[in-house]
């Protein structure tokens, strides 16, 4: 169908009829947004007068690898630092321990055992065994933490309990918050809610962190956990 035409499909509200003589060609007047919509399709030319024109690369380039000059390649934490910065876990432990008192104090369970603040480095070991699980399957989160070293099962002894509890990994998991809760739109709705820097964040920033393969957005790194 033109886009010349596309009112004529437009449903038919905000739409305003007028009485036509008999044999005119009656066309609907449109109004608020529908009529700022079909305007901005007008402009939108036919497929007829639009022409393609491929992109023109130097197929001589060669492959270059974009990673600053001081990461070892050969280091896989290196790496990993550049995605999860030290500033980033900061950031995540403050807004972890924001979302686990605010809970807890809504739910004031004797049952729960007390909450103490997180700190960026637990929250390595956090993310460090999420990682391990990832690449280390077994049937039961509680199997990781099987410390008997006569165990002939498949269940082999995981390093995990020289980093991070059983209960402390569940509690992280419960309670683990990416965004600062009183910047989540409409309260706690999302625990993956990715906030953007701020504008101090944004100056603070060198060219090749804003525009560089690793930085893309500081901050927004999580998409699941």
């Amino acid at each position: 169908m033109p886009f010349r035409d596309i009112s004529m499909a437009l449903a038919p509200s905000n739409i305003v009829t007028e009485m036509y003589p008999p044999g005119s060609d009656p066309q609907p007047i449109l109004t608020g947004k529908r009529a700022e919509a079909v305007a901005i399709l007008k402009q939108i030319p036919e497929a007829n007068e639009v022409r393609f024109e491929p992109i023109q690369t130097d197929k001589k380039r060669a492959p270059k690898l974009q990673i600053p000059p001081y990461i070892d390649i050969m280091e896989p934490y290196q790496i990993f630092s550049l995605f999860f910065t030290e500033d980033l876990f900061k950031v995540l432990a403050d807004n972890t321990n924001m979302y686990a008192y605010a809970k807890l104090s809504k739910n004031m369970n004797p049952h729960h055992r007390n909450w103490r603040s997180t700190t960026p480095g637990e929250l390595k070991a956090f993310v460090g065994a999420q990682i391990y699980m990832g690449f280390t399957k077994e049937p039961q989160l509680k199997d990781y933490w099987d410390e008997e070293k006569h165990n002939k099962s498949v269940h082999a002894n995981h390093p995990l309990s020289n980093y991070i509890t059983c209960f402390r990994f569940e509690q992280l998991k419960r309670f683990f918050h990416i965004s600062e809760p009183s910047e989540v739109p409409g309260g706690f709705i999302s625990t993956y809610y990715r906030p953007e820097p701020t504008e101090e964040e944004e100056l603070q920033l060198s060219e090749e962190q804003l525009s560089g393969i690793w930085w893309h957005k500081p901050r927004k790194i999580f998409s699941h956990i």
